[in-house]
């Protein structure tokens, strides 16, 4: 039997999965127990996603998978065979459509926070879950040489329906009507499991894509996951469908203002005011987005700001730049100059910053690395993960952290322009 073959037999692969399975909950009892600590990181490889729609991929099943090759423009389906575990990445395995002797492991990254407990992973991601995964990456793995598929962007899988509607008839266990899905979503909601929430809405999007209630919802749960494009494109779906939807205009507004669009903003709220003139929610969120674009323009209050930390219309501040610009000193390196003459006193800019990371004072803020053999902050750690999440959903802040210096004369000499940096609110 080839290599290839061997790294799509199911069964071999069910063996080893279900020995991974022991020795991490032997690890966890460990980690309990005060023996050992670990502590699971963000992938730091490229998120960017798949930029081509589903419907325009090619399928293709595990006999095609090439090694050490991503599949532009195709897409493999299967069903996921095994009970999910989480150490840096979400592992599984994902039984071939077509045939179903074979098998494909899989590495997720980047799907749930590092901190999720097994129970949402599992429930996420049960047995019988069917995926498919968008130009899959078939490659060596580092460590124990085995082959699989990495995801480094969550965007490229994909959660499918059932086969068949005669399936969703027969196969109660794993059938659920919309409103059992869409019920077991605001359940999710409720109790802050946004991730868990989202996935249960986007079935419910397959099964009605013109619900403007189920729209509405995916945008909620996408502002509470920070993924404001997500959040917006969702509220404006559901605009196009019902323009005078109180929800939708509220979820738009709240991410247009993330991305730094108060016009939109204050549009879409003065309209959702005008329905709903009773509602303290959108009142403030509408002063909030006035106050944010007089900021935008550098009209900042410090009598507000400061003074009067009780008005939630005024708890945040918008990016702004004044007569600057980033240019390559000669003999210096990069750096930021005026534009014109300024006089004291005068505003030059106002920055948020793009991901803050804080020390755990329960540890003193220190992790075991393995691969180190040492102990180090951890808010590096999670600095580095918070800005990985960031970049993966707004390409604003992608752009912003590709303009930084890396090192290199091409990055000194190609300076980004100032205005890059004006339209990022904080997380």
């Amino acid at each position: 039997m080839s290599t290839l073959h061997r790294c799509l037999d199911k069964n071999a692969l069910l063996d080893d999965h279900k020995c991974k399975v022991a020795k991490l909950k032997e690890e966890q009892r460990a980690a309990a127990a005060g023996q050992v600590y670990f502590q699971d990181i963000t992938s730091h490889a490229d998120p960017a996603a798949c930029t081509l729609p589903y419907g325009m991929l090619k399928p293709v099943n595990l006999d095609q998978l090439q090694l050490e090759h991503r599949h532009k423009g195709c897409r493999i389906q299967g069903t996921v065979c095994c009970e999910p575990i989480r150490s840096t990445a979400i592992q599984l395995l994902l039984m071939d459509a077509v045939d179903d002797s074979k098998a494909v492991k899989v590495r997720v990254y980047n799907l749930l926070p590092s901190n999720a407990p097994m129970a949402e992973v599992r429930a996420l991601l049960p047995e019988g879950t069917r995926l498919a995964i968008k130009e899959p990456y078939y490659k060596t793995y580092d460590g124990d040489g085995s082959s699989g598929i990495r995801v480094d962007n969550p965007a490229d899988v994909v959660f499918l329906q059932a086969r068949s509607d005669q399936e969703l008839v027969t196969d109660k266990k794993k059938a659920m009507t919309f409103d059992e899905i869409k019920a077991a979503g605001n359940a999710a909601f409720r109790s802050s499991n946004y991730t868990l929430a989202q996935a249960l809405y986007e079935r419910c999007r397959l099964q009605q894509p013109q619900n403007v209630q189920v729209l509405s919802n995916l945008a909620a749960v996408h502002l509470c996951l920070k993924k404001w494009l997500e959040a917006l494109k969702h509220a404006q779906v559901g605009l196009e469908i019902d323009p005078k939807h109180i929800k939708c205009l509220y979820h738009c507004a709240d991410a247009a203002m993330h991305l730094g669009q108060y016009t939109k903003a204050i549009h879409h709220l003065t309209l959702a005011e005008t329905l709903a003139p009773s509602s303290p929610q959108i009142s403030t969120c509408l002063r909030t987005a006035q106050e944010l674009q007089r900021q935008s323009l550098g009209q900042y209050d410090p009598g507000k700001l400061f003074l009067n930390q009780q008005d939630k219309a005024v708890s945040q501040l918008a990016n702004f730049t004044g007569p600057l610009k980033v240019t390559h000193l000669p003999g210096k390196g990069r750096g930021m100059v005026v534009t014109k003459d300024v006089k004291a006193g005068t505003l030059l800019a106002v920055c948020n910053p793009l991901a803050i990371a804080y020390t755990d004072p329960l540890d003193m803020g220190y992790q075991f690395d393995p691969l180190t053999g040492r102990k180090n902050d951890r808010s590096q750690t999670n600095l580095i993960t918070k800005l990985a999440n960031v970049s993966m959903h707004n390409p604003d802040v992608l752009q912003q952290m590709y303009a930084l210096y890396d090192g290199t004369q091409q990055s000194l000499e190609n300076t980004p322009e100032i205005t890059l940096f004006n339209n990022q609110l904080p997380g």
